[in-house]
């Protein structure tokens, strides 16, 4: 892989050094996905998600969490401010925003991973997908319990690079697929929102033998 490869892949690519092993908690029986994207696609693509993975358990609303700032408030529907309301009475701030329920997780990968785990037993029934802007070793415990992996493409994305990304997190064990971000600026806001899902994944990924 030469040096531009290099560069362009490090978002999603596992760090070479890996970090010192983060405590979590064990997952309990929950769809969980977690979902990586550019930091300017990662709320659609995990609103998008979340609005796919509802629909087929027949869950009225689902919680999108990501580690950072906590998320603004929009006009929500009755399904996401109850379950926002029924997470503040476990001490779990959270945002509800069109048919979404979401919380803001720690910065720091220590904190923030007990505290998705924490989320998906308070949100029992409502799918949870945790968002994340790029690979960070401190997350790779959880990616390797969670349900599925989906990383998100754009339209100029390096197609090389993406074939490594998307391995590299084949190889954590979970299955590993691609999706393709939504786009045009209507398209985006539903999708962040919940109200829009994506088609299915465009590629899965598959660990060399």
């Amino acid at each position: 892989m030469n040096e531009l490869l290099a560069r362009a892949g490090s978002l999603f690519l596992a760090p070479a050094t890996p970090a010192a092993p983060t405590a979590s908690v064990a997952p309990p029986v929950a769809d969980l996905v977690v979902v990586l994207a550019a930091p300017r696609d990662l709320a659609a693509v995990a609103g998008a998600v979340a609005a796919g993975l509802r629909r087929p358990c027949g869950a009225r609303t689902a919680v999108v969490c990501r580690p950072g700032e906590p998320w603004p408030a929009c006009p929500a529907g009755m399904a996401a401010t109850a379950l926002a309301r029924r997470l503040a009475a476990r001490d779990i701030a959270a945002t509800a925003a069109g048919s979404l329920c979401r919380v803001a997780l720690a910065e720091d990968p220590e904190a923030s991973v007990p505290e998705a785990w924490r989320l998906t037993a308070a949100a029992a029934g409502s799918p949870v997908v945790v968002a994340l802007a790029g690979r960070h070793p401190g997350f790779d415990g959880l990616l390797a319990q969670a349900d599925r992996l989906l990383l998100a493409t754009a339209t100029g994305d390096d197609p090389d690079c993406t074939a490594l990304a998307l391995a590299s997190l084949a190889a954590l064990g979970p299955p590993a697929a691609l999706v393709t971000a939504p786009s045009g600026p209507m398209a985006r806001r539903a999708a962040a929102l919940g109200l829009l899902g994506l088609g299915p994944p465009a590629h899965t990924g598959e660990v060399p033998a």
